[in-house]
């Protein structure tokens, strides 16, 4: 009988054990394989960082950065065993007396806990497993514990361990933590801070040192006990950090909220089209902007700003203010817009990008993505056509009204016209531009050929196709704002197309640089024409359309540009430069309507031009800069800009005009004085050239 019911539990309990093989067969069947465990890299946070290093925004699935096992400080490790699994250097995974315990509760309160689980079991379930309490996770969790201790050591399953646990308000990982939390490195960070850092992971949110410091501080304290009564610290230790007062600062905003979205979305783009979204939102990485984080704010602020201004001046309906107070949905934005670009046209680099107001309301890039008519921002490349075939700043030019019969892009006659309506005869080329003069600008078009315009606005960057008709002299054509601002570099740099950029450098999680910009530079005009146009622009702010840049604004730095207005006040425009920078602004409505009867690009596109440059050089935020530097081959003589000789006392308008060396003037006007006669040599030299170029 007693051999009989032996024999039974013998049957029974291999029964038992082949049963049980069977399902811890299927159920590691259901774990990860060897190599995913070997291998795993907890995702990690793509930062996107200003040319100085600063974080303009963070992509991510979890915010984490990854630290080294040499990185982490011996009592950070063993706060978060102390209060985390005090027999963790013992045990092969699993903790035997703590599942017991833990299967007591179960049973008694009939449902399954998270207890007992040990930092093993931990890493399995929060890297491979879900969180869902059954008791098949939990076997599951054992199984992938005891696993992982076979391919890791003690150590190495804690680095993983610390790199993965979560702190709330979306960090995970030790030394994100320490950073977030207390704005240190790993290595600096004192034994009190690491108590308080351990304190949260029980409960993120329960025991935030941000939201419930008293429960922090808590449980922090009782962290420190126990590491006491382990041995891991001293009395002396355990003391001093009791008394430390610890300074938690509120973890910043990962994302700089409503900052630099439409620079932010180019970014976004080409991270994903060249390395994918893994690589974005996992891999850890860096990406080095071009972008200077303070230029860019004030970028921001001013265009919102001025346009608000100007709404309300112009009482211009609807306003942006309207807009934001309207709850319906899906509405698109048909307030004023407005645009700013500012590079650094020695290299191209993009410091400042704001492609409209507002991202959130309007994603539509008014840099990159719109074709806008330039108006007259377009006749500098009329005027450079001349410079580089001869033409000098005194030469003159008729602004008298004209017909073209056939001539108008559709083959109609064309009837250009001057805004004001009014015409100023014979009037230098300085003047031309810098008074913005239609016609005169078209006469200039009709000697130098729309042929030769076109193939010097293509060799400074222009790659919008442009008819070779006359009227592309007054901007009659649509370009993107970035390829027409970017082509005013060779006006500043001396005389060298560049390529625009936004990304200097990209690097991978542990530091490899995967890409890293060159700057692509192309010499399209030679120094001295490039000095010539550089007066010629500044005569604009210092004698012509753009004057209120010195006037009203009360900027004082060396600076040129131009001024754009297209019919029907459709566009706006100010591109301008200093010695070190290069910014073009743009104003209008998307929708091609009227910005009000009357707007210039000197009345709405230059004062927010104005506003942008003289705070970010009166904040420091750019370095003061020289003059522009003369070329060699450059000489500058006091000019009677009536005559085009030397000046002398009695010349009632005179300037400091560049010519190239063996062009300029040599002998004095006699237009003026006592010895003044009509049709002086001079004179008819010049007429005569005039008329047969």
């Amino acid at each position: 009988m007693l051999k009989r019911v032996l024999k039974k539990a013998l049957i029974l309990y291999m029964v038992f054990m082949l049963l049980f093989a069977i399902v811890i067969a299927l159920l590691e069947a259901t774990l990860p394989p060897a190599y995913l465990i070997e291998n795993y890299t907890p995702p990690n946070a793509t930062e996107i960082l200003d040319r100085n290093g600063k974080r303009l925004y963070t992509y991510f699935l979890e915010i984490r950065e990854t630290a080294s096992q040499k990185e982490i400080p011996s009592f950070v490790k063993n706060a978060f065993v102390a209060v985390e699994d005090k027999r963790f250097y013992k045990h092969p995974g699993i903790d035997l007396t703590r599942v017991i315990k833990a299967i007591i509760v179960d049973i008694i309160t009939m449902k399954p806990h998270q207890g007992g689980s040990t930092i093993t079991q931990q890493l399995a379930r929060n890297v491979f497993l879900s969180f869902k309490r059954s008791i098949i996770r939990k076997a599951r969790e054992m199984l992938l514990a005891l696993k992982i201790e076979r391919y890791f050591s003690k150590d190495e399953i804690l680095t993983l361990y610390l790199n993965q646990i979560y702190f709330g308000e979306g960090i995970y990982g030790i030394k994100t933590a320490a950073r977030y939390f207390f704005d240190k490195d790993l290595s600096q960070l004192t034994l009190r801070e690491a108590a308080t850092l351990a304190a949260i992971v029980r409960s993120p949110v329960f025991y935030s040192p941000t939201r419930y410091p008293e429960r922090n501080q808590k449980r922090a304290n009782l962290i420190l006990r126990v590491m006491y009564e382990e041995g891991v610290i001293t009395q002396e230790e355990y003391e001093e950090a009791l008394q430390e007062k610890v300074i938690v600062h509120k973890p910043e905003n990962i994302r700089q909220k409503n900052f630099g979205g439409y620079i932010l979305e180019m970014v976004r783009d080409y991270i994903v089209s060249r390395y994918g979204e893994d690589f974005l939102f996992k891999g850890g990485g860096k990406v080095y902007t071009t972008i200077d984080f303070n230029l860019q704010k004030v970028a921001e602020k001013v265009l919102d700003s001025m346009l608000t201004e100007i709404e309300k001046e112009r009482k211009i309906e609807p306003t942006r203010e309207e807009f934001l107070k309207d709850t319906t949905k899906n509405k698109k934005p048909r307030y004023l817009q407005g645009a700013l670009l500012s590079i650094n046209p020695e290299d191209g680099s993009i410091l400042a990008l704001v492609g409209g107001r507002s991202f959130k309301e309007s994603p539509f890039n008014r840099i990159i993505q719109a074709k806008r008519q330039p108006g007259s921002a377009f006749k500098p490349f009329v005027y450079l056509t001349a410079i580089d075939n001869g033409f000098y700043p005194t030469d003159k030019i008729m602004d008298i009204p004209i017909v073209l019969k056939g001539q108008g892009p559709d083959g109609e006659d064309w009837k250009p016209d001057n805004y004001d309506h009014r015409y100023l005869g014979r009037i230098t080329l300085r003047d031309a531009l810098a008074l913005s003069r239609n016609l005169a600008t078209v006469n200039l078009i009709l000697k130098v050929g729309p042929d030769a315009v076109v193939m010097y606005a293509k060799r400074m960057g222009i790659r919008t196709y442009l008819p070779p008709y006359p009227s592309i002299a007054l901007g009659g054509i649509e370009l993107s704002p970035i390829e027409l601002i970017t082509a005013y570099a060779p006006f500043q740099n001396g005389g060298y197309r560049v390529r625009p950029y936004f990304i200097k450098k990209i690097e991978d999680r542990n530091g490899v640089v995967l890409e890293e910009a060159k700057t692509v530079k192309v010499k399209v005009i030679d120094e001295a024409t490039s000095y010539i146009m550089n007066y010629m622009l500044r005569s604009v702010v210092d004698h012509g359309t753009g004057i209120n840049i010195r006037r009203k604004f009360k900027f004082e730095l060396p600076c040129g540009g131009k001024t754009g207005t297209t019919n029907e006040y459709r566009d706006n425009w100010f591109i301008g430069f200093t010695p070190n920078l290069l910014t073009g602004v743009w104003v209008g409505f998307d929708s091609l309507r009227t910005i009000y009867k009357g707007a210039t690009g000197a009345g709405t596109a230059l004062p927010i031009w104005a506003v942008f440059n003289k705070t970010i050089y009166d904040s420091a935020y750019v370095p003061p800069p020289g003059d522009f530097p003369v070329p060699a081959n450059i000489v500058i003589a006091d000019v009677c800009l009536e005559s085009g000789l030397l000046a002398t006392e009695y010349c009632p308008k005179t300037d400091e005009v560049p010519f190239r060396e063996g062009d300029e003037p040599t002998i004095y006007c006699n237009l003026h004085g006592p010895r003044a006669s009509k049709g002086t040599f001079r004179e008819l030299e010049l007429e005569f050239i005039n008329n047969n170029r």
